[in-house]
């Protein structure tokens, strides 16, 4: 059984899936992808809250179709989730990366004055062009022993003026080359004190201030962060490279508390996954022998049609996935159990499958003959299934 992480986070048209039992890897566009898996090969299809997905291989099983992005068997409804009464998301944090430098634009006010808009749009062009051949020139400088010596300084300016390139346009030439830089060192994250005295002299060599440096700097630490989460794991050369980025590049930790978060959640999902379990105290009565290793407030939801209809001979589906019980979510050596209104447990020797969507919270369970799956939702729903995971792969190493 592997533990897989549904809407797994994507780094272009690549997108991994975290299991266990191997890494799933799909390649395609938004709305269609064709990958391989631990279960092998499938097409996955879908848009706008929809989706299907349907195993190529004879050998895996039929799933139920969840309710999420899709596309429809023939005579088949399509189905979509429009509501959950699962806890509270807290979904892995993908950055919003957008401090990247661009060239000045003409002020909207002289759209009131049409003529002098286009000879400043025209101007603007022309000055792009200045500001690139001159930066081609500033870049052509890093590979000799000029840069960032003591005529460095001259040099740019000296450069500048025979481009005659503009103030802003230079700033903005300025920024692409010190970008440039904060690539080279964000790509391997081994930011090296010489790395980072580089930094600061080209800072005061370029004339850019602390402020936009510091904007500049969690920008790239941010498109660094997503390429190391991209697969939705963390493993420890990355957190420690991570750590070391963010302390030596000196990115204010307000700039980054999701990220710092994720970084922290990846980080326990991999111990859990690794490690050997924690005991902890249960609320409840157990077996004798019986030991628990995870406790939370916890909700059994089961998946109801809310609304049907039909457009343009296309029949539709509006899902909703609404609590059945309520009370204490358990996981323990022998079971997975939901106390309150009843118990309800599942032995762990039972599960075949599981699956985690870490948007909803949501833990998929599949047991062993049974058709469809059973819905938890609890508030770490993370936490929840890596540990699960690791107690129901320890049962399958004994046997």
């Amino acid at each position: 059984m592997g533990f897989y992480i549904r809407k797994a986070l994507q780094a272009g048209p690549v997108r991994f899936n975290l299991s266990k039992s191997g890494v799933g890897v799909s390649v395609g566009v938004k709305g269609f992808r064709v990958g391989s898996g631990p279960s092998g090969p499938y097409v996955h299809a879908g848009r706008g809250g929809l989706y299907y997905r349907q195993s190529l291989s004879s050998k895996s099983a039929p799933k139920e179709a969840a309710a999420g992005p899709g596309l429809p068997e023939q005579g088949r409804a399509i189905e979509k989730l429009v509501e959950t009464q699962t806890y509270p998301s807290r979904a892995l944090h993908a950055s919003r990366v957008g401090a990247f430098s661009e060239p000045p634009r003409v002020d909207s006010k002289w759209l009131l004055f049409p003529p002098a808009y286009l000879v400043k749009k025209w101007l603007g062009k022309k000055y792009v062009e200045r500001a690139e051949k001159y930066g081609a020139e500033l870049l052509a400088l890093v590979d000799t022993p000029e840069f960032l010596g003591p005529s460095f300084g001259d040099r740019v300016k000296e450069l500048k003026a025979r481009h005659g390139v503009p103030e802003g346009y230079g700033a903005w030439a300025h920024e692409r080359l010190y970008e440039g830089a904060l690539s080279s060192v964000v790509s391997d994250f081994e930011v090296s004190p010489g790395e980072l005295d580089a930094l600061l002299r080209l800072e005061d060599t370029l004339a850019i201030g602390p402020s936009r440096a510091s904007d500049l700097k969690v920008s790239w630490f941010k498109a660094g962060y997503m390429a190391a989460i991209a697969d939705g794991k963390l493993s420890v050369e990355e957190e420690k490279t991570l750590q070391t980025a963010l302390e030596r590049l000196g990115v204010p930790f307000t700039e980054v508390k999701a990220e710092a978060e994720t970084i922290e959640r990846l980080k326990k999902v991999r111990q859990l996954l690794e490690g050997e379990p924690t005991p902890v105290s249960a609320s409840v009565a157990l077996d004798k022998g019986e030991v628990c290793y995870f406790e939370a407030p916890g909700r059994m939801l089961v998946k109801r049609i809310i609304a049907r209809f039909q457009s343009e001979g296309v029949q539709y589906k509006n899902l909703g996935l609404l609590t059945r019980k309520e009370g204490a979510l358990l996981i323990t050596d022998k079971r997975l159990m939901l106390v309150g209104q009843g118990t309800t447990a599942i032995e762990l020797d039972k599960i075949v499958d599981l699956e985690v969507d870490h948007e909803l919270n949501l833990i998929t369970v599949s047991k062993k003959d049974r058709k469809t799956p059973l819905y938890f939702s609890t508030p770490d729903g993370l936490a929840a299934g890596a540990v699960l995971q690791r107690l129901v792969d320890g049962l399958s190493k004994e046997d």
